[in-house]
């Protein structure tokens, strides 16, 4: 996707830059400041994260919503009723670990590939990456009903640590937390079974979202006091694009069938 590519040849894509400008009557100074910082620092993820702040800046703009940036600890926008934390989740952690290892094998080596495996707690990963850029991840293990794949309890606690961060905020505004999506390797699923696990909706009995999970990663229970989850893929007609306030695809977890209702009516053109 266009994450592949570095801030300052993404800045000059044109759709880009006539958006930046079009933001320009009403985007935050700070947030300006943060988005050029990365464009001259030529700072990939930093870019990425801000630019997808701009987009939530200017899908509130176009509706006539005004908002307040970063003017609260703890979270990003605030508007009418909601104080939205604004969290993008990248490519996951230790895939990139993976991927710089293998790069620093294959800069050592003569071969037209290189090949290593790595083993986690209850999966072993064989990963191979070649010179033309080709690459291959298989991952296996015996996993037990109940004990998912190490993979994909970082990917959650990650999400659920988000989620605790955001219950330590103290407001009288209904607390949200938006993740968005900047990797095709995010599994949106992830997010499904993190939030039906904090909004005690139906899940299955071996989901490692759980309660006694949650006390020892956090040292206490959850306290419900977010009010929505939204996750949002940053895609226009399925393609990935910096662009994407006014068509990207959503999804609303929440209780509270006021807020869905707004948020969803955000989206909708």
């Amino acid at each position: 996707m266009s994450s592949q590519k570095l801030p300052q040849d993404l800045i000059k894509n044109e759709e880009n830059i006539s958006f930046y400008q079009e933001c320009s009557s009403f985007i935050p100074g700070k947030l300006r400041k943060q988005i050029d910082g990365a464009v001259k620092k030529n700072e990939s993820v930093n870019f990425l994260n801000f630019f997808a702040e701009l987009n939530l800046a200017a899908l509130l703009h176009s509706r006539g919503i005004n908002f307040e940036y970063e003017s609260m600890n703890g979270v990003d926008f605030v508007f009418d009723d909601y104080a939205l934390d604004f969290k993008n989740l990248n490519e996951k952690g230790y895939r990139q670990d993976e991927k710089n290892e293998l790069r620093e094998m294959l800069a050592k080596s003569s071969e037209g590939k290189v090949k290593m495996s790595k083993e986690y707690s209850n999966t072993k990963v064989v990963l191979e990456l070649g010179r033309d850029g080709s690459s291959k991840r298989y991952e296996s293990g015996s996993v037990m009903y109940g004990h998912p794949p190490d993979s994909e309890m970082r990917e959650k606690r990650k999400i659920l640590e988000r989620m605790a961060g955001l219950e330590g905020v103290s407001t009288s505004k209904k607390k949200v937390l938006f993740f968005c999506g900047q990797s095709d390797e995010i599994d949106s699923g992830y997010i499904g079974d993190c939030c039906r696990y904090y909004f005690d909706f139906s899940r299955s009995g071996g989901d490692p979202a759980s309660e006694t999970n949650y006390k020892s990663w956090f040292g206490r229970p959850k306290d419900n006091s977010i009010n929505a989850v939204i996750y949002a893929e940053p895609k226009v007609g399925g393609v990935s694009s910096l662009v994407w306030y006014s068509g990207a695809s959503l999804e609303v977890w929440t209780k509270d069938k006021n807020t869905g209702k707004f948020f969803k009516g955000l989206f909708i053109r």
